[in-house]
């Protein structure tokens, strides 16, 4: 990937995680809203990124904030 791909998945997915943890949206609408061609890439893109899936991140940080 060149560089400017990896800023702006680097980019799009800093937005998935904030809307994770400050939303109820569902993923679905997530990766619509950050133009993923599926729900079913962006989360393998977030997990590929971040170690985990789009629903454990949500989980984790609503625990932590509990």
């Amino acid at each position: 990937l060149n560089k400017l791909c990896i800023i702006l998945i680097t980019h799009k997915i800093e937005e998935a995680k904030r809307l994770l943890s400050d939303t109820d949206i569902p993923v679905y609408n997530i990766s619509n809203r950050l133009k993923y061609c599926s729900p079913y890439y962006f989360s393998n893109t977030f997990k590929k990124i971040t170690g985990m899936s789009p629903v454990q991140y949500r989980k984790n940080t609503t625990q932590e904030m509990q």
